[in-house]
Formats: C-alpha cells, structure tokens, sequence
C-alpha cells in the first residue's frame, strides 16, 4: 500500500510541476510560434522542458544540484513574465478564446500520461531491454555534482559517459524538483516521455 500510495503521489506531484512549467514557458511559446493558430500552445511543455533542461545542463558544468534546475526555472519564469508584460492583454484575449483548446491539451496529455503511468505499475520493475542502462544513466545524473555525469560502468576519475545523455538529463534535471525516489522518477519519466510525444 505504501509503494503504490507513492507512486499515485508522485504522479500527482510530477503532473502538477509539468503544468506550472507549461504556464511558464507559454509566454516564450506564444512568441516563438505566433505563426500558428494556436500560437504554440500545444508545445508550451515541452519548450519548458526543453529550456529549462538545456539551461540546468550548461549550469551543470559548474554545479550540478536541484538549485541549478530551480534556477534555470527561474530564468524561464522571468522571461516569461517579461514577454507576458509587454503583450498582456494580448495573451490574455487569446487564452480566454481559446480555453477550450487549453482544456483538450491539458485532457490528452494527463490522460496520456496516466495510461502509460497505469502500465508503467503493472509492470514497474527496471529490467529488459536497455533499461538497466537507462537507470544507472539517470542515477549517474542525479548523484553527480557535475557534469559530464561518471560511466556508471567503469570507475575512474576520467571515465564519463561516453554516449548521449540529454535526454536521461532534461527527465533528472525534472526529478529532482520532484524530491520523488530515482526508481518511481523513472517510471514516471517514461510515461511523461509518452505523453510528451
């Protein structure tokens, strides 16, 4: 009961902050894709995602912690305020025409992403295919104070990873806002990768 009760939570938790980043990267989303009918509103997650992990990730060269994900979410907040502010009624006329839309968005991806998180808890377990590499790419991320994150594999004080990262990066730099345990961040950063997509 313990262990499915955290997962709910930590469900629950990861949906909420994926909301607030949507919220915070649709000012910079808007402008960036003014030139479609919904003014970029259906990419506004995953350009949160994409700024504030790339962000955390240049940061992480010199120090890689929770703080450096907080600050690079910050950074989005404050730009996103700034670009809210000099078209505020603007914004604000298109996102009341359009709650509708908003509300189909939201619909999909939380549906999407309760799905697979319901398949993720049939089957939860870190094994097959590649991810046992998967697990330890992202505890590397997560356990390191810097970046390159070490090979989870050999040992060393020159043996980073020496494959792509980013992606096992942007889910870190998310779970460690969450405070949720590496292993239910995993699955959770699965489903958020499906819904996402």
């Amino acid at each position: 009961l313990g262990a499915g009760l955290a997962s709910f939570v930590g469900l629950f938790v990861w949906w909420l902050l994926s909301v607030v980043l949507a919220i915070l990267a649709w000012p910079l989303t808007s402008r960036l894709f003014r030139w479609l009918p919904d003014r970029g509103l259906a990419f506004s997650r995953l350009v949160g995602w994409l700024f504030t992990g790339y962000l955390a990730y240049l940061l992480g060269f010199a120090f890689n912690h929770a703080l450096t994900s907080l600050l690079a979410w910050g950074v989005l907040g404050g730009l996103g305020y700034y670009l809210y502010k000099q078209r505020r009624s603007e914004q604000l006329a298109f996102l009341e025409a359009n709650s509708g839309l908003i509300f189909i968005y939201e619909a999909a991806f939380l549906a999407l992403f309760v799905v697979w998180c319901l398949v993720r808890m049939k089957h939860p377990n870190i094994e097959g295919q590649e991810k046992f590499m998967d697990f330890a790419f992202l505890n590397s991320i997560l356990r390191d104070s810097h970046m390159p994150p070490a090979d989870p594999w050999l040992a060393g004080p020159h043996n980073y990873i020496n494959y792509y990262y980013f992606g096992y990066f942007l889910n870190a730099s998310f779970a460690r806002l969450t405070f949720i345990t590496p292993d239910i961040a995993y699955n959770l950063a699965v489903s958020n990768n499906f819904a996402l997509c």
